[in-house]
């Protein structure tokens, strides 16, 4: 292919990748904790799924909000974190009401639990310096290729003046987040 969209910007993948010019930050991800108020409060966080509480946190399984949940808080919610192999089975288990949190992207969380009406609320947890919550996303094209990089940069700028990339994100449930500075 000539052009990758949804690419993480990252110091070290860009530098890895000699192949690939990656660049154009078109949106923010980051890793978030989407809680049932009704089920929780208003004010229940990560401690909310710590041993003896009976609340399950659903995640996917082998990814790095899999890996903090097993670890955050020296160990106490590893016993209420319900790992999927997919992150759909993960939201569809917590649609269902099997977990009363859900972790994830996200990207990832508000188009799985796009249409619904749970009562939801949305906390970024601090994770550790050693695990990478939150990134910038653009595109990559071959490292020869950097006018149609230029060209892409160019129509992602007039999608994003005139709304349409928010309406685009938003047709698929997802808030469109403008890039940070990291």
């Amino acid at each position: 292919g000539d052009v990758m969209m949804h690419v993480p910007i990252e110091r070290e993948l860009i530098a890895r990748n000699n192949l690939a010019a990656i660049s154009n930050a078109y949106y923010h991800e980051e890793v978030v904790l989407a809680l049932k108020s009704d089920v929780l409060g208003d004010k229940a966080g990560l401690e909310a799924f710590q041993d003896g509480k009976g609340n399950k946190v659903a995640c996917q399984f082998a990814t790095s909000t899999h890996y903090f949940l097993a670890f955050a808080q020296d160990g106490k919610l590893r016993n209420n974190v319900s790992p999927f192999i997919k992150f759909e089975s993960a939201a569809e288990n917590f649609l269902e009401g099997g977990a009363a949190g859900l972790m994830g992207r996200r990207a990832q969380i508000e188009s799985a639990l796009d249409g619904s009406d749970l009562k939801l609320r949305f906390q970024v947890p601090e994770f550790p310096v050693t695990l990478r919550s939150r990134w910038n996303i653009g595109t990559a094209v071959k490292e020869d290729s950097r006018d149609l990089g230029y060209a892409i940069g160019g129509a992602l700028r007039k999608l994003k003046s005139s709304g349409e990339l928010a309406r685009i994100f938003e047709k698929y449930g997802v808030s469109h987040v403008d890039p940070k500075k990291i």
